[in-house]
């Protein structure tokens, strides 16, 4: 074989795969077998059966509002019972039904809780609220109140957790002489932090706080008392360190009986901003014979109130016994549950 003959074989499979291209680009677009692999158009019925879906559920949702709007409008569903359970003493059950009723609307399925619990949660003595429904026709209303812990310049009430709030002090029934705090409102859960360490000083001496003040620049004193110990205004000047604050307190309480000793009777005034010592005023004489006076008057006060409420030819009264209040309800003094039917 010639090296022409070679050549042309080598030739021959490029031209056909050249031909079997140029064959492959004359096939029309639009042939029958082309038309053959297109899909087919989907049935009338199956593209129908999706809008009867969708119009089905439309017309369930539409149901289903309606019927829950027709449900809110029903008066066979409305609210008659109003149950409390808390402290019914600072929260009576007469305040907390007009609190619900100005912000309660519709009937038990309607009823915003939300706005409900707001409304409860201005009330004085609330700290805070939780209202849920109970079936059939029942609002119940969990009220956790302030335990008040002292008086505050502006006749706002002091929370244990320092926490300013209005409230009347006689509509609790737990609460004695509450100590007075002054200062700035942003120094109450710090004055009543210190008045809790210079409590537990004093009563080594012993003696109760009764007032404690700290001043714009933060200069703090207190006053003291007893049933032997007039009100005793204590001076501690500016807080370094909380220690240095106490340790001065603290140096009173230690000599302060021998002062007493020493003076025949218990200083008028202290000044303990010194370092390692104190500055103490002689006795008041005039001061101790007002205090004696005041203290006898108060016992004897106290002693008439308990026989008026408590005479000895009556029942005294079991706190553990419902008692029945003016709305025809029924509540348990002191706290406990409350509950109030109100009719058709």
């Amino acid at each position: 074989m010639t090296n022409e003959s070679r050549k042309g074989a080598r030739r021959a499979p490029a031209e056909e795969d050249g031909a079997g291209v140029q064959a492959l680009y004359q096939i029309p677009l639009d042939s029958d077998a082309g038309a053959a692999r297109a899909p087919a158009p989907r049935p009338f019925w199956r593209r129908a059966g999706f809008w009867v879906r969708t119009f089905c559920v439309l017309g369930a949702a539409a149901a289903l509002f309606w019927g829950w709007r027709e449900l809110e409008r029903l008066d066979h569903f409305r609210i008659t019972s109003l149950e409390m359970e808390g402290d019914a003493t600072k929260v009576p059950l007469a305040r907390l039904r007009e609190a619900v009723e100005e912000s309660a609307s519709g009937n038990w399925f309607a009823v915003d809780l939300e706005r409900v619990r707001e409304a409860v949660q201005t009330l004085p003595w609330v700290k805070r609220a939780r209202v849920r429904r109970e079936w059939p026709d029942t609002l119940r209303v969990e009220v956790e109140v302030y335990d008040a812990l002292a008086t505050y310049e502006d006749g706002r009430l002091v929370s244990t957790d320092g926490t300013l709030f209005s409230a009347n002090l006689e509509e609790d029934a737990h609460a004695s002489r509450l100590p007075a705090f002054y200062g700035p409102p942003a120094m109450v859960p710090l004055i009543a932090a210190r008045y809790a360490a210079f409590s537990k000083i004093a009563a080594s001496i012993p003696a109760e706080v009764t007032d404690v003040f700290c001043s714009d620049r933060g200069s703090w004193s207190l006053v003291m008392e007893s049933s032997d110990i007039p009100p005793t205004k204590v001076e501690l000047g500016l807080e370094r360190t909380n220690a240095d604050l106490t340790s001065r307190f603290a140096l009173v309480a230690a000599s302060y009986a021998g002062v007493k000793k020493l003076f025949n009777g218990p200083p008028a005034s202290i000044d303990a901003r010194y370092r390692r010592a104190f500055a103490a005023a002689l006795p008041d004489p005039k001061a101790i014979q007002e205090h004696r006076e005041a203290q006898e008057k108060r016992r004897s006060a106290e002693l008439d109130s308990a026989e008026e409420e408590n005479p000895e030819d009556e029942e005294i009264f079991d706190p553990q016994t419902p008692a029945a209040d003016n709305m025809g309800g029924e509540r348990r003094p002191g706290g406990g549950r409350g509950r109030e039917e109100r009719g058709n």
